[in-house]
């Protein structure tokens, strides 16, 4: 072991020891959690949402890659003690992950531990999913923060989706969402929706706060929407789409959402 190996292996411990002395007598472990969800659905101003609680400590998607015994390992640190103003300890886990190492491990070593909860964060919208990604690539840019203009984000860019093509993205992501239930079977959920998360960002938090068990606080988010155009208006071919996928399970991912209904399952949360 190196000199900086071994300087930084003694501040971590050091860091641990400091941890758990200031905890209070019989200070509880912080809440575990996951935020679990696919890319472009909202889960990076979920995740910012979070990591600005006072009380929430937040790491990002940090089993992307995974060696071996790492959803073990992730598994203790979240549930490990803090320092005494830390109540919940969550990361981030998209369906995919990990994208290497050995998947089944690592979710079976993760979800090990019988009190880990799960923040399911679902963009109901497949199509707008997939528009999302696509532009996202096209622009390489996949946050765009609050302090951030946009500008060549704002321009729409329009897309001729094949529907072969399209069919066969909604059976992947049909498999990659079924897959990851049934590793969260059994776990307290809460489930939450893309639309509600953007348009109520406060009544959703509240119920994030209920779930987790702390304190509710005002929401503050670091990241903004990226598309402020409709999706009919991107797709060039989006007609066509429709009437393809008219009598097919993915028929409801060209559909808006419902407002109305999407003000009395909000308001239900409260």
């Amino acid at each position: 072991m190196g000199f900086e190996a071994r300087i930084q292996y003694r501040l971590l411990r050091a860091h641990r020891a400091l941890s758990k002395a200031c905890l209070p007598l019989g200070q509880p472990p912080p809440q575990p959690f996951i935020v679990l969800a696919r890319p472009r659905t909202g889960s990076n101003y979920l995740a910012s949402m979070l990591d600005a609680h006072p009380n929430i400590l937040m790491f990002g998607e940090k089993l992307r890659h995974a060696h071996p015994g790492a959803g073990r390992a992730w598994r203790s640190r979240l549930g490990s003690h803090r320092m005494p103003w830390v109540k919940a300890t969550g990361l981030k886990l998209f369906y995919t992950h990990p994208e290497s190492g050995d998947r089944d491990e690592t979710w079976s070593e993760l979800m090990a531990d019988p009190n880990l909860r799960v923040i399911h964060l679902e963009r109901h919208q497949w199509l707008d999913v997939i528009v999302s990604e696509l532009r996202a690539e096209q622009t390489n840019e996949w946050v765009v923060r609050t302090d951030q203009r946009l500008s060549e984000h704002d321009l729409p860019k329009t897309f001729r989706l094949d529907p072969d093509w399209l069919r066969h993205q909604f059976e992947k992501m049909t498999e990659e969402k079924e897959i990851s239930l049934s590793w969260i079977e059994g776990k307290r959920i809460q489930n939450l929706s893309y639309d509600a998360l953007s348009q109520r960002p406060q009544a959703v938090m509240d119920q994030i706060c209920a779930f987790l068990e702390v304190p509710t606080k005002p929401v503050r988010g670091y990241t903004q929407r990226q598309r402020h155009h409709r999706i009919d208006q991107i797709i060039e071919n989006h007609a066509e789409l429709v009437s393809v996928f008219a009598q097919s399970p993915w028929a409801k991912h060209f559909e808006y959402p419902d407002h109305t209904k999407l003000d009395k399952d909000v308001n239900s949360l409260r």
